[in-house]
């Protein structure tokens, strides 16, 4: 008998690698602050985060190696200075904003168990609308560029939102605070969000005058980030 072979360049065991070292990234964030392991919530935050990437790996990978190859494995560097710093404060505040919940786990929680609980599934329904936009969307390579022979996007969710993945990633990073009960996080949630809408901001710019039949697009679909706001 013989072993099913794994097809050559396919990228999912290189991007699985990747994936469960970000998990274990997670876990010293919220952990080593923690000074201990009994905290629930941070292992329910980690199984969750642990998830999504796993089914991203095995979706995308599925659906879209090329796809998956250009985010995890062969991501281009940013190619203009706003990039650059988006990509520099959310590593950062990132950071930071675990961190804190992770030291805000030995003290009392700044948020009520109702609000945990929504919170929780705010992560939730984040990670499920950034799956679904990124398996409807073939060039969210996870740098803002307009690659040669791109197309605009308008499957999925950008039939009602032109960045739904953006919204997902704002969500995420707001419910991140409440889920993990610390009030002082949410300095750093605000600020991350606040990133997500600049980045929203310049890469829509960006599409307007460099992606053909983008601009058309946002006349179909006027909304980029808050469905009946903005």
């Amino acid at each position: 008998m013989h072993e099913e072979s794994v097809p050559a360049g396919d990228p999912r065991p290189a991007a699985a690698v990747k994936a469960a070292l970000r998990v274990l990234a997670l876990c010293a964030l919220l952990f080593v602050p923690a000074r201990g392991i009994s905290w629930a919530a941070g292992w329910l935050y980690a199984a969750l985060y642990a998830g999504w990437s796993a089914a991203v790996v095995s979706l995308l990978g599925s659906r879209s190696p090329d796809l998956l190859r250009l985010r995890e494995l062969e991501r281009p560097a940013p190619a203009h200075w706003w990039d650059r710093v988006f990509g520099f404060a959310v590593t950062s505040l990132t950071f930071v904003m675990l961190a804190v919940c992770g030291a805000d786990s030995r003290s009392a929680s700044g948020w009520g168990s109702a609000a945990r609980v929504s919170a929780f599934l705010a992560v939730v329904l984040s990670y499920a609308l950034a799956l679904w936009a990124l398996l409807s969307n073939p060039s969210a390579i996870g740098a803002s560029a307009v690659r040669p022979g791109q197309s605009t996007a308008e499957a999925g969710p950008y039939s009602a939102l032109r960045h739904p993945f953006y919204l997902a990633t704002a969500a995420f990073f707001l419910a991140t605070p409440p889920a993990l009960g610390s009030a002082a996080a949410a300095v750093p949630a605000l600020l991350l969000a606040c990133a997500v809408v600049f980045r929203t901001a310049m890469e829509d710019r960006l599409l307007r005058r460099s992606l053909p039949g983008y601009e058309a697009y946002a006349a179909r679909v006027r909304y980029r980030l808050l469905p009946g706001i903005w």
